[in-house]
């Protein structure tokens, strides 16, 4: 590891260390060629990089060379020095936001929130996940801004870094911070997952510890609650953390919603508490006073004439005496008719066995299809992120990619097709050669209108608990686009 007053790359007098991660370290420096005061984040401190690995971690810095905003903080001068890359940044006196965790107050956490969200919405309106939203990343200028630092490494990258350092992170982020889908058998990070690792850390300041512990998401996805906010916030901050914890990635707010919701709070509208509904205890109570009443109310009578005695019949007693009925033997026609009902019911019993089996293994089927459209739908989900939109993968081989083959039937394909068009709007004539099975046009124009009523729900449900924001207005073009979607 690099050592106080050590003069870095002939230039850089390091000067106290600021803050160490699971492959970089950040220090004060002062540059004795400029005589300032800086930062300088080295990566793989002590062990360095090969030279295919220097490479790829130059290209990915330079894919982000271009991105200017506010609340990133961009560096100043990218270099190597014996192998181990570094960066050069302004110095934020103020330090990191991780000093700043159970100290601040409402207002000062929804400052935080809208420049973090600002800086995200940046990103992502770019294609670029930072993957490690968390204290440590965020520092604070002079002027009180809140600045997004460590943008621009991929996964890729990431996985460079942690195979030079001994004890690094095993997971392509801090894993307190890291949502349930970071967890699951597609574990790549999308934009949501930064919203979730955004809502943890707003979490940490107001209650001084991540919601889930050093497990992160992964508690939630097997079933965890978001633990209760103790401390004194308003429902409408409190609304909007759970909305960012939220376990499906598609039921989290955007960067830009949450950016609005932050610069002016009153847009916001939480839902009714729950101490505002009948609980089940008044619920019960209620049914036992009602039932009490039903009870206590006196019964109608009903007047009946009084019934009239029966007349007594005596029969004369015969001196005959009873005769015994024959029996009469069946006749050929009468055995054969029996047989025949005989043969009829054994026929109806093996014909209700035999449809019994069929539609037990049609039920049996329909899971298994069910359970393998699942799997194309959250395979296209993850992996339709990472495909280069000049070098596009086939849906076949994304499918493949997560153990689901040709074979399947035509619906799954098709469910997946139609997803990666909704979610990244791809040229569906590119992949329409390579789906199979019968009556394609009709399963695809099915999915779509079943896409556009999901739609239009979602778009009333946006209206009804928020009115008239631009995310309902938003839903219309996402509508108007699918209905323009054809074969």
């Amino acid at each position: 590891m690099l050592q106080q007053d050590t003069l870095f790359a002939n230039r850089y007098q390091l000067r106290s260390l600021i803050g160490r991660g699971g492959f970089s370290e950040v220090w004060l420096a002062h540059d004795t060629w400029t005589d300032l005061d800086i930062a300088i984040k080295v990566y793989a401190p002590g062990q360095g990089l090969d030279n295919d690995g220097l490479r790829e971690f130059c290209q990915e810095l330079a894919s982000v060379h271009h991105l200017t905003h506010h609340n990133l903080l961009k560096p100043d001068h990218v270099d190597q020095w014996e192998n181990m890359p570094y960066l050069i940044m302004e110095y934020c006196p103020k330090g990191a936001l991780s000093k700043q965790v159970g100290k601040l107050s409402e207002e000062q956490i929804w400052r935080v929130l809208h420049d973090v969200a600002t800086g995200l919405a940046y990103l992502h309106s770019n294609d670029i996940v930072h993957q490690d939203i968390k204290p440590d990343n965020i520092l604070i200028d002079e002027s009180g801004n809140y600045r997004i630092t460590d943008f621009g490494i991929s996964t890729k990258a990431r996985t460079t870094l942690r195979k030079s350092m001994l004890g690094a992170s095993t997971s392509g982020g801090t894993m307190a911070y890291m949502g349930p889908e970071r967890f699951s058998a597609q574990p790549a990070p999308t934009k949501a997952s930064d919203i979730w690792s955004l809502g943890a850390m707003i979490y940490e300041l107001i209650t001084g510890d991540v919601p889930f512990g050093e497990i992160g998401g992964g508690m939630q996805k097997n079933g965890a609650e978001i633990p209760d906010i103790t401390k004194p916030i308003s429902p409408a901050l409190t609304h909007v953390i759970h909305l960012m914890l939220a376990r499906e990635t598609w039921d989290r707010p955007t960067a830009d919603t949450l950016a609005t919701w932050a610069a002016n709070p009153s847009l916001i509208k939480p839902t009714a508490s729950a101490s505002s509904r009948p609980t089940q205890r008044q619920t019960d109570t209620s049914s036992s006073t009602s039932s009490a009443t039903t009870t206590a109310r006196p019964t109608q009578r009903v007047n009946t004439p009084p019934s009239q005695p029966k007349p007594i019949v005596i029969t004369p007693q015969s001196d005959s005496r009873p005769v015994a009925t024959p029996k009469i033997p069946p006749t050929p026609h009468q055995k054969k008719s029996k047989a025949w009902k005989v043969l009829i019911t054994i026929i109806i019993l093996i014909a209700s066995a035999v449809g019994g089996y069929g539609f037990y293994s049609y039920v049996q089927t329909r899971n298994r299809v069910r359970a393998k459209y699942s799997k194309a739908v959250m395979v296209c989900y993850t992996k339709l992120n990472e495909i280069d939109t000049n070098k596009p993968q086939t849906i076949i081989d994304i499918c493949n990619e997560g153990g689901v083959t040709r074979a399947l039937d035509p619906n799954v394909l098709c469910g997946a097709y139609c997803l990666g068009i909704q979610l990244h709007e791809l040229d569906h004539s590119k992949y329409l050669d390579h789906l199979e099975g019968q009556n394609i046009r009709d399963l695809w124009n099915d999915k779509k209108q079943k896409t556009i009523q999901t739609l239009r729900k979602q778009q009333k449900k946006e209206y009804d608990v928020w009115g008239p924001t631009d995310l309902y207005y938003e839903y219309n073009d996402k509508i108007k686009e699918i209905e323009e979607l054809k074969l």
